[in-house]
């Protein structure tokens, strides 16, 4: 709850090209520490230009370099538009992240976010969320425009945990998720209050 702890492993050994030459070459593990941050108060998104790749070309159920890359690329493409984080499809149209975060959002009384088969990262807090949520929740292939709809969006993520999510660009569309947001929180955190001392 006090900071970060961020591991990097890579194959180790070098090639010249992408092949790897070396295959007894032991791993690299990298750790990175640093203090948690606090949760953004309030999250602007850009619906962005640039999409998430698909798993056929490039495996979305773990962080990689590569896809590192792609969601580097697109926060930038945000905050050069003074958005915090860009709101990203999949090739096919379908509502899939942001470039550090799970989405949800509620409709009625169920919560929503996309489907694995979005090419969204099976996030930690994701399935937190999924597992503890007091409303029904459904995995689905969405275009954006069904956000219209929501009472509430929010962001998630295993640093903040979730964030409110007040507005959409270019679009205009605008909610009120701070109660959502604050709800879910106080779930995630007992939860990994419990988890801590089991």
């Amino acid at each position: 709850q006090q900071g970060i702890l961020r591991i990097s492993v890579a194959r180790g050994g070098a090639s010249q090209g992408y092949k790897p030459t070396d295959t007894q070459a032991a791993p690299t593990v990298v750790m990175h520490t640093m203090p948690a941050a606090p949760a953004p108060s309030s999250l602007t998104l850009l619906l962005s230009e640039c999409r998430k790749p698909p798993t056929t070309a490039l495996p979305s159920r773990h962080k990689t370099a590569a896809g590192g890359l792609n969601s580097t690329l697109a926060l930038l493409e945000a905050e050069a538009q003074h958005c915090d984080q860009p709101l990203q499809l999949s090739t096919t149209g379908f509502v899939s992240e942001l470039a550090s975060a799970n989405i949800f959002w509620r409709i009625g009384s169920r919560l929503y976010t996309p489907s694995l088969s979005c090419d969204c990262l099976q996030g930690t807090t994701r399935a937190a969320i999924m597992r503890l949520s007091p409303y029904p929740t459904e995995e689905v292939e969405v275009l954006p425009s069904v956000l219209q709809d929501a009472g509430a969006v929010i962001a998630c993520n295993s640093s903040w945990p979730i964030a409110p999510i007040s507005t959409l660009k270019p679009l205009g569309w605008q909610w009120h998720s701070q109660t959502l947001a604050d709800e879910l929180s106080q779930l995630i955190l007992q939860d990994r209050d419990e988890q801590c001392r089991g």
